[in-house]
C-alpha cells in the first residue's frame, strides 16, 4: 500500500503559510478550535485505487497528526513524515504544498470523534476514516493492577477461570497513551479515548479498538469487557497503585 497522504515530501512551515494565504479570498480561514490538538486514526480505509493492491484497511493509529491555532499541522501515515499548513470552512479542511496545490479533507466533527475522507489525485484512492483527540479521564491516570480477574464463556473451555492476583496492569497517561499486560500475553501499547463508563483501548499494530466497560471509586474499580478473539468474558477488579 503506497504511504501517499494529503501531501508529499517534507515541506517547511513558513513555505507552506505563503502558498495557502490565497485560502482567506475563497471562503477558508482558521481551522475551528475544537479541531487543534493531537489526533489519531481509529479506521481508515482506502479504496478506488487505480491500482487494487493499494486498497485496504489501515492499523489504528496509522495515521497521527496535531493541529495548531496558526494553522500549521505535522504527524505521520504509516511512518512516513507529513507537515503542512491548513486552512477551512464549515465542512472542508484545505491543505496546501509548496507549489500552491491543496487537497481538500472533508470533515465532520462529532460529539466524541471526528470522521475525515478525501482523494489522493495521484493514485486515485479515496480514503474515508474516524479520528479521535487520545485522552484519559484524570481519574485514570496511573498504574492499575488486579486484585482479581475472571473469565468465562470462552470458545475453548480451558480458558476460563480465575486469574492470579496482579495478571492485569496497565498505565494509563492523561495524554491518552497506555501500556500494560494481562495474563500471559505479551506488553500491549497504544492510545486510547473515554466515552462515559466505556474506555476504548485502541492498541498498536491492531484494525479495532477494544471496549471496556469501568467503573472507579476513587483507588479501587472494576472492569469488563468481551474479547471477540477468544469469545470471553472478562470481570476484573483494580486496584490503583
Amino acid at each position: 500500500m503506497k504511504n501517499h497522504l494529503l501531501i508529499s515530501g517534507l515541506f517547511t512551515v513558513a513555505a507552506l503559510i505563503s502558498s495557502c494565504s490565497d485560502d482567506d479570498d475563497s471562503g477558508f480561514g482558521d481551522i475551528p478550535e475544537a479541531l487543534e490538538g493531537t489526533w489519531n486514526s481509529v479506521e481508515l480505509t482506502i479504496s478506488g485505487c487505480e491500482d487494487d493492491s493499494d486498497n485496504g484497511t489501515c492499523s489504528v493509529g496509522c495515521l497521527s497528526f496535531i493541529f495548531t491555532e496558526e494553522g500549521a499541522f505535522s504527524g505521520s501515515l504509516n511512518g512516513q513524515t507529513i507537515l503542512g499548513t491548513v486552512t477551512a470552512n464549515e465542512n472542508t479542511l484545505r491543505l496546501c504544498d509548496p507549489t500552491g496545490e491543496c487537497t481538500d479533507v472533508t470533515y465532520d466533527i462529532g460529539e466524541l470523534v471526528t470522521t475525515v475522507s478525501w482523494t489522493d489525485s495521484e493514485d486515485g484512492c479515496t480514503y474515508t476514516g474516524t479520528i479521535v483527540q487520545p485522552e484519559f479521564p484524570s481519574e485514570l491516570v496511573g498504574t492499575w493492577v488486579s486484585e482479581s480477574a475472571t473469565a468465562t464463556g470462552c470458545d475453548d473451555d480451558s480458558d476460563n477461570g480465575t486469574c492470579t492476583q496482579d495478571c492485569l496492569t496497565y498505565t494509563f497517561s492523561s495524554t491518552g497513551a497506555f501500556n500494560g499486560t494481562f495474563a500471559d500475553e505479551p506488553e500491549r501499547t497504544g492510545f486510547g479515548y473515554a466515552n462515559g463508563s466505556t474506555l476504548n483501548l485502541c492498541w498498536s499494530g491492531d484494525f479495532g479498538c477494544q471496549a471496556v466497560t469501568y467503573s472507579i471509586d476513587g483507588n479501587t474499580g472494576d472492569v469488563s469487557w468481551d474479547d471477540n478473539e477468544d469469545g470471553c468474558s472478562y470481570t476484573a477488579s483494580i486496584t490503583k497503585q
